[in-house]
């Protein structure tokens, strides 16, 4: 009897470690970042907004895609009545129509804070641009598609970009006067922060490279669902061997030092994320592949990174980070494969 009760107590053990369908699988990410905050690019009074003025590497997004579907007849036709309430003098300027955008999708499209179920797809379960504009609502990355799609339709290169833990859109401005003003990418936020940031930004984390869309947390498979959690940034002005040296620690088991100043103009970032996994049919072995924090054309690298299982059983091993690059783009996407295993930690049962 006695052991036959410590088989099932080393069983009870067992399922307290990992029941996938009860409890999600809990990790870590510690990433160490070099940055710098830029200039926000300025902007005039007017921009181009024809095709033939932006250059190749913008080009592409001015197409329409699976989830910025403007070319659906539906999209076209309800586009086509609301552009027709804008001033004629502003239609063929990208400046007013991104204006025009963002205080049409600011009032009349209801936001939501539905957040669609952790699925193995990240784009699951959210509206595609179209669905947004028939139903007047969606939540922040809904909105922003539609934003992204009428911004498309209008002419104006635009996409889906995160910035400071948060998606943002980005417009591609051409200014009418180069004289005045060097294109760029301007920010549309509908929560504000970006225009309340000041003068000097932190550069954006990533952006897509081509005219489908990438989230921030992207992964397709069949056998895990994923979330963010939350996420937590410490700004320190160590020199580089410090930051090396305390990263070196946290490696080793110690938490980021809670001090930050988020002043400085140049700095090192520890980043620190959590997610939770949900591995379908009590699979005991997945893999997540995590986008990193890199911006080749701004001042932001990631140079060190490191994933600690919090679940009791969860081990991780990290692969070789991969690159996902358009020749003719210069953004890069970098990400990070991640093979986890859940073992079942029974211990032998002593001899009775």
């Amino acid at each position: 009897m006695k052991r036959a009760a410590a088989i099932i107590a080393a069983l009870c053990l067992a399922c307290a470690v990992y029941c996938a369908d009860a409890q999600p699988l809990k990790f870590r990410v510690y990433y160490l970042i070099k940055g710098e905050k830029i200039r926000k690019p300025a902007v005039l009074s007017a921009g181009e907004s024809a095709a033939k003025a932006f250059p190749l590497r913008v080009k592409e997004f001015l197409q329409p895609s699976k989830y910025y579907n403007f070319n659906e007849s539906s999209f076209k036709k309800t586009a086509a009545a609301l552009f027709s309430s804008m001033p004629a003098g502003g239609r063929h300027d990208s400046v007013k129509i991104a204006g025009f955008i963002k205080n049409f999708v600011s009032v009349s499209v209801t936001a939501s804070n539905y957040e669609p179920a952790p699925s193995e797809n990240a784009h699951e379960g959210l509206k595609d641009a179209a669905a947004v504009l028939r139903d007047g609502a969606g939540n922040i990355i809904e909105r922003y598609r539609l934003i992204t799609a009428l911004l498309r339709y209008a002419g104006v290169p635009s996409r889906v970009s995160y910035w400071n833990d948060s998606y943002i859109v980005e417009y591609y401005y051409k200014p009418v006067d180069a004289h005045k003003a060097q294109p760029s990418w301007q920010v549309i936020d509908l929560t504000g922060a970006y225009d309340a940031a000041g003068d000097k930004v932190i550069p954006g984390s990533w952006n897509p490279v081509d005219k489908r869309e990438r989230l921030n947390e992207e992964w397709e498979s069949n056998t895990i669902s994923v979330r963010m959690v939350s996420a937590a940034n410490i700004y320190s002005d160590m020199n580089e061997a410090e930051a090396l040296a305390a990263f070196t620690s946290i490696e080793s088991g110690a938490e980021p030092d809670a001090g930050s100043d988020t002043g400085l103009a140049s700095f090192y970032l520890f980043k620190t994320v959590d997610y939770e996994a949900a591995p379908e049919n009590g699979s005991e072995k997945f893999q997540v592949e995590l986008t990193m924090p890199f911006n080749e054309v701004e001042p932001l690298k990631t140079m060190k990174y490191f994933i600690r299982p919090i679940s009791p059983g969860l081990t991780v091993k990290m692969g070789r980070s991969r690159t996902y690059i358009k020749p003719v783009v210069k953004g890069i996407i970098y990400s990070l494969p991640v093979d986890f295993e859940v073992k079942m930690a029974i211990e032998k049962t002593p001899a009775l």
